[in-house]
Order: structure tokens, then C-alpha cells, then sequence
């Protein structure tokens, strides 16, 4: 049977918040890579320029399918 008093609770304390921190930094560069890809394709949504089309077709179908 499990036993709490063998536990290292300043150990599961420790890694507890590890884990918080990694997760909060990856929800941070989630929303700046996020933020970055829809103003990118705001910008580019009404450009006549072949080239930024192009970008901006690739990077729709790229945005749809994650």
C-alpha cells in the first residue's frame, strides 16, 4: 500500500512548481508566436503583391491544419 510518509515533500514541492514555470513559459511563447502569426497575416491579408499572397496562402493553410 502507498505510504505519504515516505514521501519527499520538499522534493514534490520543488517539482511542482518546476513544472508550473514550464508551463506558463511555454502558454507565453504560445500566445507571442500566436499574436505574431495573426497580425502577420492581418497585415497580408489584402495585399496585391504576388509574392505576399503566395506568403500569406501558406501560412493560412499552415494556421488551419495546427
Amino acid at each position: 500500500m502507498f505510504e505519504f510518509s515516505r514521501v519527499n515533500w520538499d522534493k514534490s514541492s520543488r517539482k511542482t512548481i518546476e513544472t508550473l514555470i514550464m508551463t506558463f513559459e511555454s502558454l507565453i511563447a504560445v500566445f507571442l508566436l500566436g499574436l505574431f502569426l495573426g497580425l502577420l497575416l492581418y497585415i497580408t491579408s489584402n495585399s496585391k503583391v504576388l509574392l505576399v499572397e503566395g506568403f500569406y496562402t501558406v501560412v493560412t493553410a499552415i494556421v488551419k491544419y495546427l
